[in-house]
């Protein structure tokens, strides 16, 4: 009898709830992670069609965000090869922070306003804010930033009172300064 030799793809089947964050047109879709490797995997969204081919996918649990490229798709599903030289490092290594006052809108995924905030202080990862009820907040918002073209998507770390501890999800590159704000 032929023995089965043991598979050298490393390849996983799994069903983890992500975000993919399209890259281009700063949204973002839930989907599923299904059949991975270290190389890439294959995600399940009834929206796949919306997603450029250039996505961000976080998965909720970790801390972590992975730049893919989808090469391929269909109506459900898509192929994602992951770029890990283009992701960002890991959000635990504290960036400096700079105190600031910069009012600031919260919104929600349709750029819905939900509530007014400042921020008190920045980095290139996260920043500190408050609002008047930072507990009512949802996990995953926009925020609008005074001197930033567009609104950054933003997840909630923390809260305590009016105050609440974000941490950002973008690619630095697609948020370019307003010159109409002045400094």
């Amino acid at each position: 009898m032929k023995q089965i030799d043991e598979p050298t793809s490393h390849r996983f089947n799994a069903a983890l709830p992500a975000v993919a964050i399209d890259s281009l047109r700063k949204f973002h879709i839930p989907c599923v992670i299904r059949d991975g490797s270290i190389s890439g995997c294959k995600i399940e969204s009834g929206a796949i069609g919306e997603l450029s081919d250039d996505i961000f996918l976080k998965v909720s649990e970790l801390e972590e965000i992975v730049k893919g490229h989808i090469i391929w798709r269909n109506r459900r599903a898509a192929g994602v090869e992951f770029d890990w030289k283009a992701t960002p490092k890991n959000h635990k290594q504290r960036a400096p922070r700079q105190e600031v006052a910069i009012p600031a809108t919260i919104l929600d995924q349709n750029f819905n306003y939900l509530a007014d905030c400042t921020i008190c202080d920045t980095s290139k990862t996260g920043c500190r804010i408050t609002t008047r009820d930072a507990v009512a907040l949802p996990y995953e918002f926009r925020i609008a930033i005074l001197g930033l073209t567009d609104p950054v998507m933003a997840r909630r770390v923390w809260q305590k009172d009016d105050t609440a501890g974000l941490e950002y999800f973008w690619d630095s590159e697609i948020y370019t300064l307003d010159e109409t704000v002045d400094s």
